[in-house]
């Protein structure tokens, strides 16, 4: 039976992004792979299979107390110090894994990586998102490295399969042959049929999903205009609008809820969207990532629309299947009249849903999972039995 080891900083959690995805992932695995993961704070709730705790180094502890503490996470960004290094190789010894799988994002990708040079134990990855673009983002104090980036694309060439959440991720990697791309799995919820009753004179807009970090700028535009306008009541389902918004009477903002209750307030939508940054700085970035909201959204058989460059991958998706509306226009005031009249234009609605049911059967938690476990099983299975 193979054994497969988890090192990442996403754990396999049902929350958002990485972790998400290894949730559906990995949730159940198959009978015939032996799971073993490491953590460095806390097991996941309802992990039931082997674990090993992977904690920080006490120096590094003691320096991220002081005020320096901020260098130091970008250091361990760079490096992946924040995890003992003796304890990694002490987990691969007992556990003994036929291949680690991580997801490029954290610090614990570059000890994965460390472990693979040291013991050439097999190296599965998964790219979600332009690490070293989002690692700037994320950190205010960062410290630029081209060694992130060099060992960012490095490992692409080392793993013995690379997953990338699109073909634009995989187009910007060095991957030959060992390069699968891996979409971002949604539910197993079978799309509704949606009502072309006349509708209202208010709109029902729904944004699920992060609205702050890069989020932030395309959000906090959104509900300014569209608190201005008579034709759009905009829903935000988010963890915490951008700083400084301030919402009217036709934008409400709810709090990040369970999938069951969530499911009752998005039946009552009449659209639902995407937004991505059109800063030029942030391009790399949606030009390689695929917002899981919208591999989501494909499920629900409700009209699509996304907010963005042309170049972004979604974007590039939607119009290539033709199972979305895109709008390319950083003026907001446009991407809302988009809306409005294609929601106007049932025949035109009529067929991108169609289209959208046919590429929610992609996006499907089953599907996505059984190409990930059928990738590992042939290049794996027949060679630990």
């Amino acid at each position: 039976m193979p054994r497969l080891l988890i090192l990442s900083s996403d754990l396999p959690e049902a929350t958002r992004g990485g972790a998400l995805m290894l949730h559906r992932l990995l949730e159940p695995a198959p009978n015939h792979w032996d799971l073993g993961l490491a953590y460095p704070n806390k097991i996941p709730e309802g992990w039931n299979k082997a674990s090993f705790h992977l904690p920080e180094p006490y120096w590094f502890r003691r320096l991220r107390r002081t005020r320096y503490g901020h260098y130091f996470d970008s250091l361990d960004l760079n490096t992946g110090c924040s995890a003992s290094w003796k304890k990694a190789q002490q987990i691969t010894q007992t556990f003994r894994p036929d291949a680690i799988l991580t997801v490029v994002y954290g610090s614990l990708w570059k000890v994965a990586q460390r472990l693979h040079e040291k013991t050439r134990i097999p190296l599965v990855s998964i790219y979600m998102d332009c690490w070293p673009d989002l690692a700037e983002i994320l950190n205010p104090h960062w410290t630029p490295n081209k060694n992130l980036e060099t060992s960012y694309a490095q490992l692409a060439a080392q793993s013995q399969i690379t997953f990338g959440i699109c073909p634009e991720m995989l187009d910007s990697l060095p991957t030959q042959s060992n390069g699968v791309v891996l979409r971002p799995p949604g539910t197993n919820r079978h799309p509704e049929d949606y009502s072309f009753e006349p509708k209202k004179k208010i709109l029902q807009i729904a944004y699920t999903g992060l609205s702050d970090s890069i989020y932030a700028d395309p959000c906090r535009k959104l509900i300014h205009t569209a608190g201005n306008s008579k034709n759009v009541h905009l829903h935000f389902f988010t963890s915490n609008l951008p700083e400084g918004t301030t919402l009217s009477s036709n934008v409400s903002s709810y709090p990040l809820m369970p999938a069951p209750e969530l499911e009752q307030y998005l039946k009552d939508m009449d659209a639902l969207i995407v937004t991505l940054p059109f800063s030029q700085k942030l391009r790399r970035l949606v030009q390689t990532s695929f917002s899981s909201k919208y591999a989501d959204y494909l499920t629900r058989g409700k009209p699509i629309f996304i907010w963005g460059p042309s170049d972004a991958a979604i974007v590039r998706h939607a119009e290539r299947h033709a199972c979305a509306t895109a709008c390319c226009d950083p003026e907001v005031k446009i991407f809302l009249d988009t809306i409005q009249n294609q929601l106007s234009n049932s025949d035109a609605l009529k067929t991108q849903l169609t289209k959208a049911k046919e590429q929610a059967a992609l996006f499907t938690k089953n599907a996505v999972q059984s190409s990930f476990w059928n990738t590992l099983d042939k290049n794996f299975l027949d060679t630990t039995n």
